[in-house]
């Protein structure tokens, strides 16, 4: 069950919260500075190795640690979610690009799909690495690795995206929009050109429970599609395979004979 997280503002007395540090004798332990956010849902607490949110009901369980040693200071935005996103140079450690937002910013899907973060939020990729591309509500953005800029200076919208994934040779971007609407609008994958975001080829896919995209050595895109039987009370899986390296890039068709086997997993 979930953590009622305003709980204190059902108090019967309409009591406050408020932290007191006297010496050494603390009833929740921390190494240093305590920090309530904006609105009174979470109370941040210091230690060596990061910091720790507490909150909740009257016994105020701990919610949540962040490991980052010798924090000096934090901060918690007015809507108490944020993500902020570091990428470093490893070897010299220096900062290359950070991004900030609220959670719903990298919150993949619309109303009526499948809402959720699509980990790794950015993933690497084109010929040799040069950009690197992520993910956030409704936009993929690709970025070049050289200066860390946004690629034409613009992001490829694209509703409702969900999922994408690089060709491991070539800078084409496959991308996943699951239905939508009460299954009116069917699912869609798409092969998308780098930097020019072009658009190769396209599939509409109907009565899909789930899909996933994966590729060898680049010559195929093999999308496993999770379909619904027509009465809906199982799923049966198929394949679509893109033949990248031909002409128009024609997808064929594969299907078991007996659609009451089952596949865990492909490669």
């Amino acid at each position: 069950m979930q953590e009622n997280l305003q709980h204190w503002l059902t108090d019967e007395k309409a009591r406050d919260q408020f932290v007191i540090r006297a010496g050494s004798d603390t009833e929740f332990w921390t190494e240093s500075f305590v920090q309530w956010s904006p609105l009174g849902t979470y109370l941040a607490t210091v230690h060596r190795q990061g910091a720790q949110l507490w909150g909740g009901a009257s016994t105020f369980n701990r919610l949540m640690r962040y490991a980052h040693p010798q924090v000096i200071s934090t901060s918690h935005k007015c809507g108490e979610f944020l993500v902020v996103i570091n990428i470093f140079n490893a070897r010299m450690g220096k900062l290359m690009r950070d991004f900030k937002g609220n959670a719903d910013d990298f919150t993949v899907g619309g109303t009526g799909s499948v809402t959720g973060v699509s980990w790794p939020i950015f993933r690497w990729g084109g010929k040799d690495d040069k950009c690197f591309v992520m993910i956030e509500k409704n936009v993929i953005s690709i970025y070049e690795t050289e200066t860390f800029s946004l690629v034409d200076k613009k992001s490829l919208k694209v509703e409702n995206v969900v999922d994408f994934s690089w060709s491991p040779i070539d800078p084409i971007l496959s991308l996943h929009v699951p239905e939508l609407g009460g299954r009116n609008q069917p699912a869609r994958v798409s092969l998308v050109q780098i930097p020019g975001k072009e658009e190769l080829r396209w599939k509409n896919l109907f009565s899909v429970s789930d899909c996933k995209m994966y590729r060898s050595n680049g010559d195929y895109l093999a999308v496993k599609v999770d379909r619904y039987t027509k009465i809906k009370k199982s799923t049966y899986t198929g394949f679509e395979l893109f033949r990248i390296k031909e002409r128009d890039i024609p997808i064929e068709v594969l299907e078991l004979d007996n659609k009451n086997d089952k596949i865990i997993d492909f490669a």
